[in-house]
């Protein structure tokens, strides 16, 4: 591990040819790997692709089976790498108004999602209904919004 480094990968369930024991295989590199994010696929042939002239007799319930299998162990994996943020300070470049109540979203030096309660913006001191913003380094796109008192993290 490699303290600041984020790994993501793209997973391919259901590949023709796929075994039960090939796709056990890959739940092992997955839980051994401890991918900050994943994104997880079912095959699905593309025209005129190599892969689209192999025979594919896995069935279609199968596949869906072996992505929730895998999609239980990453998020699994994903919900110990968030409960170990609870806590802790993080920059974060503001996005903007979450889908949460009363909360703004961001990202972290990671590309991890980041929801918090605290009102700020990017290039500017003027707020929205004139209230005044912080900002802590106008000259880093990455920004540190902790609230009055060192505010953390402190829910996912």
């Amino acid at each position: 591990m490699i303290p600041g480094v984020s790994i993501s990968t793209d997973i391919i369930v259901g590949f023709p040819g796929e075994e039960e024991e090939d796709f056990l295989d890959t739940l092992r590199l997955v839980k051994e790997c401890q991918f900050d994010n994943a994104f997880t696929f079912i095959f699905s042939a593309r025209e005129d692709t190599p892969a689209c002239r192999l025979e594919d007799i896995t069935p279609l319930e199968e596949k869906e089976e072996r992505l929730q299998r895998l999609n239980e162990v990453v998020n699994a994996i994903f919900l110990e790498k968030h409960k170990q943020m609870i806590g802790k300070i993080v920059l974060v470049m503001w996005e903007g108004v979450s889908t949460k109540k009363n909360q703004y979203y961001g990202y972290s030096e990671t590309n991890q999602l980041i929801n918090f309660s605290i009102i700020a913006t990017i290039c500017t001191n003027q707020g929205v209904g004139g209230e005044d913003y912080k900002i802590k380094d106008e000259n880093n796109p990455f920004y540190n919004f902790p609230e009055e008192d060192g505010d953390v993290l402190n829910s996912l």
